[in-house]
């Protein structure tokens, strides 16, 4: 058995996103480009990106522990 695991991390894929998004209401969401300036109006924080090793290293070894 294998498992496909993905994620985002804060503020880098938006509700109304050009690449399409999810609610988990709504099911499929087509791009809303008012949807995606009214979720990135209401971030009380700059979006999170895995940008440097210790924060890619963090998020694997957090992966590894669930796996075990």
């Amino acid at each position: 058995m294998s498992y496909f695991l993905t994620f985002s991390t804060y503020g880098t894929h938006l509700l109304g996103d050009p690449r399409g998004s999810t609610h988990r209401h709504e099911g499929r969401l087509v791009p809303r480009p008012a949807y995606e300036t009214s979720s990135r109006n209401l971030m009380k924080e700059s979006p999170f990106r895995l940008s440097r090793l210790e924060d890619r290293q963090a998020v694997f070894e957090a992966i590894l522990e669930v796996c075990r």
